[in-house]
C-alpha cells in the first residue's frame, strides 16, 4: 500500500455527518436567538444633557500671550537711524 500504515487512514463514521449538520443547525438557531434578543428589545432613551454656553465667560477671561509682549526693538526708542532726518534734494 505504498508505506501507509493500516489503521492510520482517517475513517468517517456514520454519525459524523449527522453531528456536523446538528452543530450547524444549532449555530444558526443560537445566532437567530441572539439577533432577536439584542435587536428586538427597545433601548432606554438616554436623559437629555443640558447645553451650557460658556463662550461668553471664557472669552472675557482669556488673554492671548501677544497682549503682554514687550517692545524688543532697541533702536526705536534711541532713534539711531542716521537717515531719518535726511531730506532728499530731488
Amino acid at each position: 500500500m505504498g508505506g501507509i500504515i493500516a489503521g492510520m487512514e482517517p475513517k468517517m463514521s456514520l454519525n459524523q455527518p449527522l453531528m456536523i449538520g446538528g452543530a450547524a443547525v444549532l449555530a444558526v438557531i443560537l445566532a437567530a436567538a441572539a439577533y432577536f434578543y439584542f435587536y428586538s428589545t427597545p433601548a432606554e432613551p438616554s436623559p437629555e444633557i443640558p447645553v451650557v454656553d460658556v463662550s461668553a465667560q471664557v472669552s472675557s477671561a482669556v488673554e492671548t500671550p501677544a497682549d503682554k509682549i514687550p517692545e524688543t526693538n532697541p533702536f526705536k526708542a534711541a532713534e539711531t537711524n542716521p537717515f531719518k532726518s535726511y531730506k532728499n534734494p530731488f
